[in-house]
């Protein structure tokens, strides 16, 4: 009878043994979609939320181009993180500066997100924890959250219109605490 009970358990797990992303593989398609555009530029909304500063949300543009530049165009005063946020691509790239893997599901606008979450291998690293809620099916990020030692922690949320197909927001909201 424990040898019956035993076998249903197992057979009732087995789809959730089974299931599990690869998060390298993810991280590898995304950056190829990533990597097919040169530049492009988009609108941002930039929402400082810094203990003692009360800043007012900043419109602005941000230009991109491959590999790692990027320009802040803004009528206000727009303060962004110390480093790049092309820092955390850059990092990505070097596969073996990093462990990454899947933490979990989550639903981000009537979207189903993978959750990666990416740990640096050497504790010198300003990286400290990155967390990728990443549309697997379409290859595309739907947020990110970025603690690092100089920046504290930076959320990005990134919206997609006809851009999609080439992995290119068209507006995205940074927050940072």
């Amino acid at each position: 009878m424990r040898k019956y009970m035993l076998l249903l358990l197992l057979l009732g797990m087995q789809p959730i043994l089974s299931y599990g992303q690869d998060a390298t593989q993810i991280i590898d398609e995304l950056l190829q979609k990533m990597n097919r555009v040169k530049d492009y530029s988009v609108q941002a909304n930039i929402k400082s939320d810094i203990p003692l500063i009360k800043i007012l949300p900043v419109n602005a543009t941000v230009y991109f181009k491959q590999k790692d530049k990027f320009r802040v165009i803004s009528k206000g005063i727009a303060i962004l993180p110390k480093q790049g946020f092309t820092d955390v691509s850059k990092m990505l790239l070097q596969k073996d500066s990093y462990n990454a893997f899947v933490s979990g599901q989550e639903n981000i606008r009537g979207t189903k997100a993978d959750i990666v979450t990416v740990l640096p291998n050497r504790d010198t690293s300003d990286l400290i924890l990155a967390k990728l809620w990443v549309d697997s099916a379409n290859d595309l990020v739907l947020k990110t959250q970025i603690t690092s030692r100089s920046n504290g922690t930076v959320t990005t949320d990134y919206q997609y219109g006809a851009q999609k197909p080439t992995a290119c927001p068209i507006k995205w909201c940074l927050r940072w605490m």
